[in-house]
């Protein structure tokens, strides 16, 4: 399966204008600037006919942005849970409607995992990179990264 950047642009689109009021703004690969820190990171992995990880990445004040605006903040500073339970909201909505593209007939999402700091490293082991969609979102980065599983499970 391939993943079409018109289609992954369009549904993130919708996700962050529809739960946060934001409008994002595709970029060229290699145009954001991994290294901006501090750094949020969610993944959610995807089961079913097919097996995946969906990988959303954003500046620590991207994340307290979205956080700001699903919460109803106004001008008050999320606390780390609202960014997290926030972000956490937004790699599941990414994580469901890439399911809905790659999985044929339904599929499950684990639940997601949000990680925050400036000196860390994610891995899965055995995936590897299908898509990598660069945006501008209020100035600041956002990735979405979307990983392959091997189709072969090791055994248990």
């Amino acid at each position: 399966m391939t993943l079409a950047e018109g289609e992954i642009t369009e549904l993130i689109g919708t996700i962050m204008s529809t739960a946060v009021d934001l409008e994002v703004r595709a970029l060229a690969p290699g145009a954001t600037d991994a290294r901006v820190q501090p750094v949020v990171e969610g993944a959610i992995q995807i089961s079913g006919t097919w097996e995946g990880v969906v990988v959303v990445h954003a500046s620590q004040v991207l994340a307290s942005i979205c956080a700001q605006r699903m919460f109803d903040l106004g001008a008050t500073e999320p606390t780390t849970e609202e960014v997290v339970d926030a972000f956490g909201e937004l790699v599941n909505m990414a994580g469901g409607n890439i399911k809905a593209l790659m999985s044929e007939s339904g599929g499950r999402l684990s639940l997601p995992v949000v990680v925050r700091g400036d000196r860390y490293s994610v891995r899965v082991p055995g995936a590897h990179q299908m898509g990598r969609f660069e945006y501008a979102c209020e100035g600041e980065p956002l990735v979405i990264t979307v990983l392959e599983s091997p189709a072969e499970r090791p055994p248990s």
